[in-house]
């Protein structure tokens, strides 16, 4: 499959259905879509992105490989803000080593804390935050005073049914 060809085909949840069953039927190709995922064309990227989420609904451990290119595309700038949230998305369950977690801790405190960050972004790193307090307590705190004050900020649904939810996890840890 041209992957570029098809996703400049249309913009269609059925059009990402069928590139992600193909790299799932072809994992190979995986290196291949991940590098049209990242690359700065906007409407490619965006495009992508669909399939992408795709993928980590169905099969995850697909992207379990790329998981430091994805870390890296987030310190870029130029990226679709769809690249950005389905990395945060795909980064929510994804393991990773204590170094790039501490990095991904950061960038997510960055991007809750920003008033200008897409509320999709700000949900999204709220739920790895919120993941982060489990394996390090210390984040508790923090991570808690920050939902808190955003709570008193932002109004957006996406905020108002994450946020409780995310306190409330941290409450019981």
């Amino acid at each position: 499959m041209n992957f570029r060809k098809q996703l400049l085909r249309e913009h269609s949840k059925k059009n990402a259905l069928i590139i992600a069953h193909f790299i799932l039927d072809h994992p190979d190709k995986m290196n291949d879509f991940v590098s049209i995922f990242l690359n700065k064309e906007p409407i490619i990227s965006q495009r992508a992105a669909m399939s992408i989420s795709a993928i980590d609904d169905i099969n995850p451990k697909l992207l379990t490989p790329f998981v430091n290119k994805l870390m890296d595309a987030l310190k870029e700038s130029g990226h679709h803000i769809a690249v950005v949230r389905v990395t945060l998305r795909v980064l929510r369950t994804a393991k990773l080593p204590s170094e790039r977690a501490t990095e991904l801790i950061d960038y997510c405190i960055e991007k809750v804390s920003n008033p200008k960050s897409p509320i999709a972004i700000k949900v999204f790193s709220i739920n790895i935050l919120t993941r982060y307090c489990n394996e390090y307590p210390e984040l508790k705190n923090e991570v808690q005073s920050i939902i808190e004050d955003l709570l008193t900020h932002e109004n957006s649904a996406g905020i108002r049914s994450c946020g409780p939810k995310a306190l409330k996890t941290i409450s019981k840890l």
